[in-house]
């Protein structure tokens, strides 16, 4: 008991990233007095002194070790001191200094010149003081960056005299400190490097094509696992295991990773905006957006029994309650605008997950499943439309639950994917491939796609 209150407060007292942006972006820096620097977190006290190739290659060391890991922020004016008790320095004092010591052009320009790859998307802040419009902090902005652009290297050329040298070397960040590699450290991974391209590319290129094959199935059979114990997780946690639900998955089958997965600006900004109806008092997937838990790679948010578990690999799985009782008819009834309302907002949301997969892919997948509907032997059933209420011809479910599974190219249109999975289930209903559900329209080019226009009439 106490090993898990111990574990729970050290949960809710961990200084996040995005505590971080929201004190840089409402410019409260009061905020990180007592802070502990981090592998994504560093202040400075003073500006770099960018005069010699000393300082140069100061902030070139701090900048690329953060590319090398997750990204991370530099904040300079921060003045922070030893803490024998805890894993790195403590903020113990802001520090604004006068913007004339630093210039933002030269801080990139520096970056550029010094770390091989560029870095993509770093940035710089100017965050002007309360007190004094002359002095301020800044704020150096590293993204998370690919993998394919690792490992990033600190460089320079001097030319002296018609003799030119090229000088290079590597640091990665390691808990609160930028570490640089030693020579031999640089020495041994270059050689193992030639080694395997001289000696052993060869022979693993023809073990990969022999393995490729049964590799695929193989990873294709685990993800397909994983998703569904993912599934009966979220279910499970939101007591929804055993009653009447929509569940709808997108996934990729390999192990990539979201960009910026705790970064405010990114994945959790896309969140917040799943409250958003497609027309006044509309459907939404979720009413309070509030996020229920902060794992490192999970995202769960939970109201009214809905559910969205979202993974760092960019695994979305969504779930909701079709439960509607007509106590008149004893059936419990889909309501066709709500099921079209729910798919169409789950896709664009997928959408936005699907752009912020850093990986090589070029299909995603959509699984569908229909859930205990002959829940305490009421059984469940769909129109094809309804108006004012009154529905049109209606088809019971022919089983207490559905799974089916979509394969789409990543670059899917939203109407039309939409489209695809509501078809699918009111043709798992029975109902005729020519009957079209209510709220969707057939194009100029013959593909099915969501009517918008007309939900937003409704």
């Amino acid at each position: 008991m106490i090993t898990e209150l111990c574990y729970k407060i050290r949960i809710m007292s961990r200084f996040t990233r995005e505590e971080l942006e929201k004190i840089i972006n409402s410019n409260t820096f009061d905020e990180l007095i007592g802070k502990y620097e981090n592998e994504w977190f560093d202040c400075k006290g003073q500006p770099y002194l960018l005069g010699d190739n000393k300082g140069k290659r100061e902030i070139a060391k701090d900048v690329s070790s953060f590319a090398n890991l997750d990204g991370g922020y530099i904040l300079i004016g921060i003045k922070t001191t030893k803490d024998v008790t805890r894993i790195g320095d403590k903020v113990d004092e802001i520090k604004p200094f006068d913007s004339s010591l630093i210039i933002k052009e030269q801080i990139l320009k520096v970056c550029e010149d010094w770390i091989y790859p560029k870095p993509e998307g770093l940035d710089f802040l100017w965050i002007t003081s309360n007190d004094d419009a002359n002095k301020g902090i800044a704020v150096i902005k590293i993204p998370s960056q690919s993998e394919t652009l690792k490992p990033f290297l600190i460089k320079n050329i001097l030319d002296e005299e018609k003799q030119i040298e090229i000088m290079f070397g590597y640091a990665e960040r390691v808990r609160d400190n930028s570490q640089p590699y030693s020579l031999r450290d640089i020495q041994t991974i270059l050689r193992s490097g030639l080694n395997y391209e001289r000696n052993m590319k060869g022979r693993f290129d023809a073990l990969e094509l022999l393995l490729q094959g049964v590799s695929n199935e193989t990873n294709k059979e685990n993800f397909q696992e994983k998703v569904d114990e993912r599934i009966k997780i979220a279910l499970t946690k939101t007591r929804l295991i055993n009653e009447r639900t929509l569940v709808l998955a997108g996934f990729v089958e390999n192990n990539f990773k979201l960009k910026n997965f705790n970064s405010y600006d990114g994945i959790r900004r896309s969140i917040t905006n799943l409250n958003n109806r497609l027309r006044e008092e509309g459907w939404t997937l979720l009413d309070d957006t509030d996020l229920d838990t902060n794992l490192p790679d999970l995202i769960e948010v939970e109201n009214y029994s809905r559910k969205l578990s979202l993974y760092r690999d960019g695994t979305t799985i969504y779930a909701c309650t079709l439960e509607r009782i007509s106590p008149i008819e004893n059936s419990s009834k889909i309501i066709p605008i709500a099921l079209v309302e729910v798919v169409y907002q789950f896709v664009e949301f997928y959408k936005q997950i699907v752009n912020q997969i850093d990986g090589n892919f070029e299909k995603i997948h959509i699984r569908i499943e229909l859930n205990n509907l002959d829940k305490e032997n009421i059984e469940t059933k769909l129109p094809l439309k309804m108006i004012f209420y009154n529905p049109f011809p209606t088809k019971v479910a022919p089983d207490k639950s559905m799974k089916r599974e979509i394969e789409e190219s990543k670059n899917f249109d939203t109407s039309a994917l939409a489209y695809k999975i509501i078809k699918e289930i009111y043709e798992w209903f029975g109902f005729a491939e020519e009957q079209e559900p209510q709220h969707t329209i057939i194009d100029e080019n013959g593909i099915g796609k969501i009517d918008i226009a007309s939900i937003s009439r409704s």
